[in-house]
C-alpha cells in the first residue's frame, strides 16, 4: 500500500482555517484490490474506467479521509454524485483535484463552496487551443496589462476559473461554461495576520441561479508552485 500513496502533506492554505491535504501516488502500483485495502468502496461508475483515473479517485479519497480524521469528523465514504461531484456529507464541504501523479482535497466544516484547483503550467504548443474555450479578448487584454507571461497567466486563468466552477457547483447543481465567468482584476489582499494574498476577482456574465446573477463578483486566492499554480476559494452562499 504505500507504494502506490506516498508524500501525504498539509499545506497551509494562505488566509484560510480549513484543512488542505496533497500527496502524490504511482499509477504503476495501482491495482483494484486496493480499495479493500484502504477499506474504500470501488464505485461502479469506475469499473470501465482506464487505471490512472481509478488510481486518481482512489489517491483522491484516501487523502479526504485522513483530513476527516484531523478535523474529527466520520470518516465515511464519499459517493460520487450528479456530473462526476463528490457527495459531501451534512455540514462539511469540500473539493478535490489531481494533476499528474498529485492529489489534493480542501476539506471545511462551514457549509460553503469551496473550490480548489492545481495546473501544471500550459505549454506553448496548447495555449492557443485552450485561449478559445477559456478567456474572452477582454481578459485576455487584461492580461497583457498585469504579466508578460502569457503561459503562466492562462494556466492562472483556467485554474480560478475550474475552482470556482466547484465551488459554485455546490449551489448551481448544474455545468456552466468557463466564459460565464470573467476574470476583471488581479489584487493584493491582507490575510488576518497581515501577510499579503494573491487574488483575482471574477464576475459571473449570466443568471446561474436564483441568488448567482450576472454582475455578482467572487475572489479567487492563488498560490505559484514549482511546476504550476494553486488556486483555491471559499464561498458563503
Amino acid at each position: 500500500m504505500q507504494e502506490f500513496l506516498s508524500n501525504i502533506n498539509r499545506l497551509t492554505i494562505a488566509g484560510s482555517d480549513n484543512v488542505c491535504l496533497q500527496c502524490q501516488f504511482d499509477i504503476d502500483e495501482y491495482q483494484d484490490e486496493l480499495f479493500n485495502d484502504f477499506n474504500i468502496i470501488f464505485p461502479e461508475s469506475l469499473a470501465k474506467a482506464v487505471p490512472k483515473r481509478k488510481a486518481e479517485f482512489l489517491a483522491g479519497r484516501i487523502i479526504v479521509r485522513e483530513a476527516m480524521r484531523i478535523m474529527v469528523l466520520p470518516m465515511i465514504d464519499i459517493p460520487i454524485g450528479m456530473n462526476r461531484a463528490p457527495c459531501w456529507p451534512k455540514g462539511v464541504a469540500g473539493s478535490i483535484t489531481h494533476s499528474g501523479n498529485q492529489v489534493l482535497c480542501l476539506l471545511s466544516k462551514k457549509n460553503n463552496g469551496i473550490g480548489i484547483d492545481y495546473e501544471e503550467i500550459i505549454p506553448t504548443e496548447n495555449a492557443a487551443d485552450f485561449q478559445r474555450s477559456i478567456v474572452s479578448e477582454a481578459e485576455i487584454r487584461l492580461f497583457g496589462e498585469v504579466s508578460s507571461d502569457y503561459n503562466k497567466i492562462l494556466t492562472l486563468a483556467f485554474s480560478a476559473k475550474e475552482s470556482i466552477f466547484k465551488a459554485l457547483y455546490f449551489s448551481v447543481k448544474k455545468y456552466f461554461d468557463f466564459l460565464d465567468v470573467a476574470i476583471i482584476s488581479f489584487q493584493d489582499e491582507l490575510s488576518d495576520d497581515g501577510s499579503s494574498l494573491l487574488g483575482l476577482t471574477l464576475e459571473v456574465n449570466t443568471d446561474l441561479n436564483e441568488d448567482i446573477r450576472k454582475g455578482r463578483t467572487f475572489n479567487v486566492l492563488y498560490q505559484w508552485q514549482d511546476a504550476g499554480v494553486l488556486t483555491f476559494i471559499s464561498i458563503n452562499l
